[in-house]
């Protein structure tokens, strides 16, 4: 059976801070890809996920604090394609980067990256992985082994891999994500059966016993990320860094005292339309 999907647009009037807060309270619910806009909030995700009672009650609390309109609209994932085809713009990363899709042009300088999403998981179009891909474009990723924890499209290890990572491995729980990060892979000239850079279909069982990399990324959600934790400290080679994303500033805390018990502190933090991603080094 085709999977069904729901977006939904959040016209809030005034847009601040209703649509920070509707980021937070929306990705309580099961909506998975969002799109900040200047009139609100576009907001994507599978409709077996989304809870629509509590949707519903989502936007009548915002209704406290703006006027709100909500357009729906439901599609199967067999007219994803199209969809994303009409909408889908090339992401620049301070003109150092380039995300594009494969009928965009390529790009005259800096790192060009092709990637065909699949709806699963979004099209790479959020914040966090902005964030994620100006985290990797500052740091010293040549000569490293980097895992990619949650890759979905594979963006951030194939960027990592672009960027001359000696070994890339790429873990997503979905089995769609690691057919579409290794199509993406081979788009942008990869081996099927390269050695060094791997795409795999698992969760943290996936990382073995003698895995050890010098970079982690893993742009989850703050729950998850918590609960991983352990898994990628028993990983993290001596040196490592660790990026994360995929929560809201307010869930840094929370996740400091977590990576603490592990004697992990942050190392650098960023912030991109109310996201933020967050490099931890080992105290």
């Amino acid at each position: 059976m085709l999977k069904q999907f729901l977006s939904i647009k959040l016209h809030l009037n005034p847009v601040l801070p209703a649509r920070e807060v509707a980021l937070f309270w929306l990705s309580e619910v099961g909506f998975d890809v969002f799109e900040s806009e200047d009139w609100g909030i576009h907001a994507h995700g599978e409709l077996d996920h989304i809870d629509i009672d509590a949707l519903h009650n989502v936007i009548q609390d915002l209704e406290a604090m703006a006027d709100v309109r909500c357009e729906e609209t439901r599609h199967a994932e067999e007219n994803w394609n199209a969809l994303w085809e009409s909408n889908y713009e090339p992401i620049y990363v301070d003109g150092r980067a380039t995300m594009r899709a494969p009928f965009h042009p390529q790009p005259e300088t800096g790192l060009d990256l092709i990637i065909q999403p699949a709806m699963s998981f979004g099209t790479g179009h959020h914040p966090t992985t902005f964030l994620m891909l100006k985290a990797l474009l500052d740091a010293s990723v040549k000569g490293l082994r980097v895992l990619d924890m949650g890759s979905g499209t594979g963006v951030l290890g194939i960027a990592a891999w672009k960027l001359e990572a000696a070994e890339v491995e790429c873990i997503d729980i979905e089995a769609r994500a690691r057919e579409n990060g290794l199509e993406n892979y081979m788009r942008n000239g990869g081996a099927a059966d390269s050695e060094s850079v791997r795409f795999i279909q698992g969760g943290e069982e996936a990382l073995l016993g003698d895995d050890r990399f010098d970079l982690i990324l893993a742009n989850i959600n703050r729950n998850i990320l918590m609960a991983q934790i352990p898994a990628y400290d028993r990983v993290a080679a001596e040196n490592a860094l660790i990026w994360t994303s995929g929560f809201f500033p307010m869930d840094i805390q929370i996740l400091a005292e977590h990576f603490a018990e592990w004697r992990w502190s942050v190392k650098q933090q960023l912030e991109k339309d109310g996201w933020s991603a967050v490099c931890w080094q080992k105290m």
